[in-house]
C-alpha cells in the first residue's frame, strides 16, 4: 500500500531501503498538566531539566493537553496546497489522489492493475510505482504533472533515498552487505559494500533478505540493528568504517530463541538534512509477550552524541511510542503514545494518543485524537506532514475499525475529517 504496504515491509527497513497524571489512560476531559505533575509526584519539585545540546534547542520538558477544535468545513483560503495519496480501505487495491485545494478525489491510473510498491519521494514532488499489469514489470517515476521516466527490473524492491535517488538492498537469497543506489533520471548506478558488523536481515515471503539499515543522503552515516550484546541500535560512520555510538534494543530473553526480535526499532528517523537521527529505545521488555513495555525517544546527532528527549518512564510503568515523525524543518516531532501506571499492563489494550513535541520549547502536547486500541492494527500509522510543516495528516479509527483521515492545522489548532474508509499514504506537491 504505497509506503505502508510493500515499502512498509522494507520497514522503511531500509531507508535502504513510523501526559498526564497517573491513571489507566488519558482522561476524557482536557486537563492542563504542569511539568511538576507529569514528572514527579510532588508539585513543589522544580521543573525537570536534562542535558540537551544547544543545537537541539530544548532546555525543559512540560506536558499539557491542547485539544484540537473540530471543523465542519474548511474555508477555501485555509486549504493547503498539494494532493493526498490514498488507498482503498476495503482491499480493492485502488489508489486515489485527493486534491486539497478543490477537495476532489480522483482514482489514480484506473486502467492499471495491479499497482504495486507506490512510494513518495522525501521532497514530496515525485512518486514511484510499479505497473504490474504485464511482464516485465515497469517501474515508473512520475509527478502530479505526469510521467518522468520508467525502468524495467522485475526484482526491484527499493525506496527513495532523496528527491532523485533510490536505494535497495541486494535481492539475494544469501545475505551480504551490498546496497544499490540508483538514479533513474540520470542512469547513475552505484553499488556500496558496507563494512558493518553483525547486520540483521529480515527474509520476505519471496525469499529476499532485507538488510535493516538506514543511511543518510550524504552516504556518510548509517544506523543498523544487530542482535549481539542483547540487541543494539548502532550508529556508524561510513567514511571511517567505525562505530560512533549505540543504544540498547532488547531482544528476546527466551534461551530457546535468543535472537528473536519482538519489535523492530523505528528506522525512518533522519532529519531532512540528514544530520540527526530519531529513534525509540526500550528500557524494559515484557516477560509474558517479549514486547517492549517502556520506550523513550532519543536523538543521535552527526557526531554520535545521544540525547534522551522524553522521560515518561520517570512517572509511568508502561510506555509505548509509535511512529515518531519529524516535521520538514525539524522543529516538531509527531508520534503516538500509550502510557499507563500499571506495571502489568498488557500490549494492545490502550488507546494510542497523538502527541506533538516542540523541539524549541520542549512542550509535549496531547492533541486529544486517539487511534484506539490495537484491535484492528498493530500500530497507528505514521503521521504525515505537509511539505510546509503547517499541517499534519493523522488517521484515527471508528469503533468498528474504519479508517478516518484527519487534516490537522498545527498553527490554528483545529482539524477536519477529510475521508473515511481510506488509508493515507503521503503528501504530493507540484515540482
Amino acid at each position: 500500500m504505497l509506503k505502508k504496504q510493500y515499502t512498509y515491509l522494507l520497514f522503511i527497513l531500509l531507508v535502504v531501503t513510523n501526559c498526564q497524571p497517573r491513571s489507566s489512560s488519558f482522561p476524557e476531559s482536557p486537563i492542563l498538566l504542569t511539568p511538576e505533575s507529569i514528572l514527579t509526584t510532588e508539585t513543589t519539585t522544580p521543573i525537570k531539566t536534562f542535558t540537551t545540546p544547544t543545537q537541539d534547542g530544548i532546555s525543559k520538558i512540560s506536558t499539557q493537553y491542547q485539544c484540537l477544535t473540530r471543523l465542519d468545513i474548511l474555508p477555501e483560503h485555509d486549504r493547503p496546497a498539494g494532493s493526498l495519496a490514498l488507498v482503498d480501505h476495503y482491499g480493492s487495491g485502488n489508489f486515489f489522489l485527493y486534491d486539497m485545494r478543490t477537495m476532489v478525489q480522483e482514482e489514480f491510473m484506473p486502467n492499471i492493475r495491479p499497482i504495486q510498491a507506490f512510494s513518495i519521494s522525501p521532497n514530496h514532488q515525485s512518486f514511484l510505482y510499479v505497473d504490474g499489469s504485464n511482464l516485465p514489470r515497469k517501474n515508473i517515476i512520475a509527478t502530479l504533472e505526469g510521467e518522468i521516466t520508467r525502468f524495467t527490473e522485475s526484482n526491484w524492491g527499493g525506496d527513495w533515498l532523496d528527491g532523485e535517488r533510490l536505494i535497495e538492498s541486494q535481492n539475494l537469497i544469501t545475505p551480504d552487505k551490498i546496497i544499490r543506489i540508483y538514479n533513474p533520471l540520470t542512469g547513475e548506478d552505484q553499488r556500496i559494500t558496507l563494512n558493518i558488523p553483525n547486520p540483521y536481515y529480515v527474509t520476505t515471503p519471496e525469499g529476499r533478505n532485507i538488510l535493516i539499515i538506514s543511511i543518510n543522503p550524504e552516504l556518510s552515516r548509517a544506523v543498523f540493528f544487530d542482535t549481539n550484546d542483547g540487541g543494539r541500535i548502532r550508529f556508524w560512520n561510513l567514511t571511517t568504517n567505525k562505530g560512533l555510538t549505540s543504544l540498547p534494543f532488547l531482544v528476546s530473553t527466551d534461551p530457546a530463541n535468543p535472537n528473536f526480535v519482538p519489535a523492530l526499532p523505528f528506522f525512518n528517523g533522519w532529519t531532512p538534512d540528514g544530520r540527526r537521527f530519531l529513534t525509540t529505545s526500550p528500557l524494559k521488555i515484557s516477560n509474558e509477550s517479549d514486547a517492549p513495555t517502556i520506550e523513550e525517544l532519543f536523538i543521535i546527532n552527526y557526531e554520535g552524541q545521544i540525547t534522551q528527549l522524553t522521560h515518561f518512564s520517570d512517572s509511568y510503568n508502561f510506555v509505548r511510542i509509535t511512529n515518531p515523525t519529524w516535521s520538514p524543518d525539524g522543529g516538531f516531532i509527531a508520534f503516538w503514545l500509550e502510557i499507563d501506571n500499571n506495571v502489568n499492563q498488557k500490549i494492545n489494550t490502550l488507546s494510542q494518543q497523538l502527541v506533538l513535541l516542540n523541539m524549541t520549547t520542549g512542550e509535549i502536547r496531547n492533541l486529544c485524537l486517539s487511534f484506539g486500541k490495537d484491535s484492528y492494527s498493530s500500530a497507528a500509522p505514521e503521521p504525515i506532514w505537509s511539505p510546509d510543516g503547517k499541517y499534519l495528516i493523522a488517521e484515527t479509527r471508528t469503533d468498528d475499525g474504519i479508517s478516518i483521515v484527519n487534516l490537522i492545522n498545527i498553527e490554528e489548532n483545529n482539524y477536519l475529517v477529510l475521508k473515511k474508509g481510506f488509508f493515507s499514504i503521503g503528501w504530493l506537491v507540484s515540482p
